[in-house]
């Protein structure tokens, strides 16, 4: 299981606004191991912040309260629906088409688009999520 810190909007609701960098540079959702982690993360974010109007290099008015704030336990689970969805999925956590895509000058054709949701699906598991497809 792993955690995030989720900040609560008016537009979104509840989201993980905290991001972090994979190992090739990709931005990624940040997460953590345990929910103790996590909430120190918050803990340690918070008071910098207050550290930073305290000392004037931030206004008062912009601030959060803790409030704001939740810990939630993050199921990773891609639930296969279609190419589009998988596709959007992909590049919310970073994934992006191939450069040079499809790799001939004659078109797209079926095992182009086959081949590209198979590079984004491995994406996704890469990320540590489970792909699960929906039974018809």
């Amino acid at each position: 299981m792993t955690y995030e810190i989720q900040h609560s909007t008016f537009v979104d609701g509840w989201i993980n606004a905290s991001t972090t960098e994979d190992a090739d540079g990709n931005e990624i959702p940040l997460v953590f191991a345990t929910q103790a982690d996590a909430q120190a993360e918050l803990d340690s974010d918070l008071a910098h912040i207050d550290d930073q109007i305290a000392s004037g290099e931030r206004e008062p008015d912009h601030g959060y309260d803790p409030s704001e704030f939740r810990i939630r336990e993050v199921s990773k689970t891609f639930t296969y629906e279609s190419m589009g969805d998988t596709l959007d999925f992909a590049e919310s956590l970073g994934w992006s088409e191939p450069e040079g895509y499809p790799h001939h000058d004659r078109g797209w054709e079926p095992d182009d688009a086959d081949g590209l949701e198979a590079d984004a699906l491995d994406y996704i598991e890469k990320h540590g999520y489970a792909i699960q497809y929906e039974e018809d």
